[in-house]
């Protein structure tokens, strides 16, 4: 935990400020970075052109919290982009994520996630207990800007209070973060940590928020309120969010465990979570690299990873930017992508759908044109049709 850290505890001793009067930085963040990336001749430490792992920003400070935050993230982020070939997700309590999306040129834009934490809609309900922020609105504002522009973009419903209607505020919530444009959608109700509850119940009060106060207390009475409240928020979401976007973070104990392993959209956290968490139950770019193309298309078709019905149009948007990641594993899937947007629906006077082609087949590299052709035939096989001779022997002849 950061507040243990000598550092921070010295820092509280010597000024009688309390871990949340704290604001923490980084000296030279852009310095450590570059320094953490490389090694002693300047090279890059992380080059492999297949490790598309992603990484988090930040666990210490909101990366766009004042516009010189905001700045320095955008430089740091550069140099991730372009000393690996990671991809970043970036959350913020601030509405200005598109001023770092600006500063990133057009080539990494497929790499970057954003993403705004909203657990409510009511700007002032925000504002009574979280000091110094943004409107809500804002925030939400800004993430739309990035999902219009083309942006990558993630939803975070948190912190959630206990509501009086979860099925509507869910309803609400969703309509608001636009949960279509979202590639997931995390979310998590109040926790308890040290004294953050009580300080949450005499800032509603004070706010002039008496009922959501009142929720809260009896929420917050016993284990069992509490258990409901998480429940019911979860089963609220996941009416409204589809079950491979959602990643509702809930601590579980060991007798409420086995109720949240066996729930589609679910993410236990904590000692007692089992193995049947979102995190284990999908699988991992590492295990699918050591993979043949039969086993990665099995595998993909078995999770439900494409699913047509589902994401056909959101596939035939970020399909170029697949097909740009230029590794096999990504050529690999991309291309089944392709084959499942195409083959199970393909109609000559689909424009959408051609457009979607052409865009895709420009960017293949030879290789990939091989790629395509054989996870094509394996998806053919599978769904028992054939490719449209008219994409098949033009897009794909050598």
């Amino acid at each position: 935990m950061l507040h243990k850290l000598p550092a921070v505890r010295a820092i509280k001793e010597r000024t009688g400020c309390k871990f949340q009067d704290l604001v923490i930085r980084r000296k030279d963040a852009v310095r450590q970075v570059v320094k953490e990336l490389t090694d002693a001749k300047g090279r890059p430490k992380f080059s492999d052109p297949n490790d598309h792992r992603v990484i988090f920003g930040s666990p210490l400070v909101d990366v766009a919290a004042t516009v010189a935050l905001a700045d320095e993230t955008a430089e740091i982020c550069m140099q991730i982009l372009e000393l690996t070939h990671w991809q970043i997700r970036l959350l913020s309590k601030s509405h200005l994520l598109p001023r770092v999306a600006q500063a990133i040129p057009e080539r990494y834009k497929h790499r970057v996630i954003y993403g705004v934490s909203t657990g409510t809609l009511d700007d002032e309900l925000a504002a009574a207990f979280e000091k110094g922020t943004p409107l809500v609105s804002a925030r939400i504002k800004s993430l739309r800007w990035l999902q219009d522009h083309g942006h990558r973009t993630f939803g975070m419903i948190c912190p959630i209070l206990p509501q009086r209607d979860p099925q509507r505020f869910a309803q609400k919530i969703a309509e608001a973060i636009r949960v279509e444009n979202c590639e997931h959608v995390w979310a998590e109700v109040l926790n308890v940590r040290g004294e953050s509850m009580a300080r949450t119940v005499e800032a509603l009060k004070s706010g002039g928020f008496g009922e959501a106060a009142m929720l809260l207390e009896q929420t917050t009475a016993n284990k069992n309120t509490w258990e409901s409240y998480a429940r019911g928020t979860f089963e609220a979401l996941s009416s409204v969010i589809p079950h491979d976007k959602l990643r509702f973070m809930q601590y579980v104990s060991k007798s409420t465990a086995e109720w949240w392993n066996g729930r589609p959209g679910a993410l236990p956290l904590g000692a007692a979570a089992g193995s049947r968490s979102i995190a284990s139950q999908t699988p991992s770019a590492a295990k699918m690299g050591t993979l043949g193309l039969p086993e990665i298309t099995a595998e993909l078709l078995e999770q439900g990873r494409i699913e047509r019905e589902q994401h056909e149009r959101e596939l035939a948007r970020t399909l170029p930017e697949l097909f740009q990641r230029r590794s096999p594993f990504w050529e690999a899937v991309s291309a089944l992508a392709f084959a499942k947007v195409l083959l199970p629906t393909w109609k000559p006077e689909g424009k959408e759908q051609l457009e979607a082609a052409e865009r895709c087949l420009k960017l293949l590299t030879p290789d990939a044109r091989k790629v395509a052709r054989e996870v094509g035939q394996i998806v053919g096989d599978h769904a028992s049709k054939r490719w449209p001779a008219e994409i098949y022997d033009e897009a794909f002849a050598d």
